[in-house]
């Protein structure tokens, strides 16, 4: 049988001082990892986030040109100047 399967057995406190010293770089990796991971989801957030407020912005700025294009027509009449001879 595996000895850390034999120490998982046991019980925590049977747990050598060793096994205990491997695991905290190990311990620190993880740390460093969730960290990193953190990091990169919080700036992924903020890029969403300004993204959808820029995409937000330029709907509205569309369907407010959208809206005097309408008033712009409906002002000519709806008459499309023929461009080119007679």
């Amino acid at each position: 049988m595996n000895s850390l399967q034999e120490l998982f057995k046991k019980g925590a406190s049977h747990i050598p001082a060793q096994t205990s010293a491997l695991a905290m770089p190990q311990r620190s990796k993880l740390i460093r990892s969730r960290d990193d991971w953190k990091t990169k989801a919080v700036s992924r957030a903020n890029e969403l986030r300004y993204r959808r407020k820029a995409e937000k912005r330029l709907r509205g700025r569309i369907a407010e040109l959208e809206r005097q294009v309408e008033v712009l027509k409906q002002a000519g009449g709806g008459k499309k100047k023929q461009h080119g001879r007679q």
